[in-house]
């Protein structure tokens, strides 16, 4: 079933796993929608719809990592998905993956079978300097000079422009905040995926992921800045399906 939280965007009867997603800044469970049509039919996609966007657009945003990872434990138990499970996120989504991942661990609730962080450097590394607390201008310039230009219909329009960057500030804000917990390594595969001309994001801290595993690892660029994942989603697809293996062992696509 749906819930505020958890959308099962094209549910599928006993399916062999379940791809739990989590959107970067600003986004909803919509990006996803694709991706329902692109997997094995064996694989169900079920993207994460966090408050304070899309149709959650008038619930007040949360601003702690913390009351996050909480908060969607408690979904997921009641979202009824059950069963295999791996989790993929990319930007603010592996970060908030990442802890999610922890909280589910914290409580002794089952595990995902792999967890896919892309986009992010590992919670341990030196943050990016402060921006969320800076005026529209200044936050809108440093937005742009880390992950590339704002789209032009949004740009073009100021009151479309001052809404966007009211949801994307949250999400910054979730990471300038964020204060990582010495915690043992998880005991699940880690793959990271990084685009090759990600300003933000040096290989060497995609590459310290490993340290969050005791189980296998494996790293990927692809071509593309921040938000390769856009540009380039069957080679993104391609690459998880690989790594998941056997787990995901079915070629059959939805009709």
């Amino acid at each position: 079933m749906n819930t505020p939280w958890i959308f099962r965007l094209a549910p599928r009867l006993n399916p062999k796993l379940r791809l739990v997603c989590f959107p970067h800044a600003g986004r909803g469970p919509s990006m996803f929608n694709q991706w329902t049509r692109d997997l094995p039919a064996a694989i169900e996609v079920c993207a994460v719809h966090l408050p304070g966007r899309e149709s959650r657009l008038r619930e007040p945003r949360i601003e702690a990592m913390s009351e996050l990872a909480q908060k969607l434990v408690e979904a997921i138990d009641s979202s009824q998905i059950h069963g295999a499970f791996a989790i993929y996120g990319h930007s603010i989504g592996a970060l908030t993956a990442f802890e999610f991942t922890r909280e589910l661990r914290r409580r002794g609730k089952p595990l995902p079978v792999h967890l896919f962080v892309s986009g992010h450097r590992a919670p341990q590394c030196p943050p990016l300097p402060l921006i969320y607390q800076l005026d529209d201008r200044e936050f809108l310039a440093k937005l742009t000079s880390r992950y590339g230009e704002i789209p032009a219909l949004v740009r073009a329009d100021p009151d479309v422009l001052s809404f966007f960057l009211r949801i994307v500030r949250s999400d910054v804000q979730l990471m300038d905040t964020y204060c990582y917990r010495e915690e043992p390594a998880l005991a699940i595969p880690i793959a990271a995926y990084g685009g090759n001309r990600d300003a933000t994001l040096p290989d060497s801290m995609l590459e310290a992921w490993q340290k969050h595993t005791s189980s296998d690892f494996h790293l990927r660029m692809f071509e593309g800045g921040h938000f390769f994942p856009d540009a380039i989603r069957p080679q993104l697809l391609h690459a998880i399906m690989d790594d998941l293996g056997e787990l995901a062992n079915d070629s059959s696509r939805p009709s």
